[in-house]
């Protein structure tokens, strides 16, 4: 077992003994074990697990951050993490709805920006429902 802290931007989200912890890097999903080597690796819009001491597994949604692993503590920082159990999945459709009609229809650059980011958040989330469901 190792010690794994995940932290989003406002605060740590989990802190405690896991067995395993999959995360979504640029170069695909590193499973990190007891005792892995030392990295560093970047983090993307995607779905992370980890599994407890206890062997419960948990699933969330993670946007953009950082993993390290050093001496047998693993370190996440993402700007946002979401256990999927929190979502809704009704709810994510409305939103990237919502967020496609602004697209379409806005003239402002920052209303226009800021609504391609919670649409891509929206989508990250609403895949991550989808694999879950065809997982189980």
């Amino acid at each position: 077992m190792f010690q794994l802290i995940i932290s989003e931007a406002e605060m740590k989200v989990f802190e405690g003994l896991a067995k395993i912890v999959n995360v979504p890097t640029e170069n695909g999903i590193e499973g990190i074990l007891s005792n892995h080597a030392p990295m560093a690796a970047r983090i993307v819009d995607g779905l992370m697990s980890y599994e407890d001491e206890q062997g419960k597994r948990y699933e969330m949604t993670v946007s953009r951050g950082y993993a390290f692993v050093w001496n047998n503590i693993v370190t996440i920082f993402v700007n946002s993490v979401e256990y999927l159990f929190e979502i809704d999945e009704k709810r994510v459709k409305e939103n990237i709805e919502e967020n496609e009609e602004i697209i379409k229809t806005s003239k402002d650059k920052l209303e226009l920006a800021e609504a391609e980011v919670r649409l891509a958040k929206e989508i990250n989330r609403l895949k991550a429902l989808q694999r879950n469901k065809s997982n189980n």
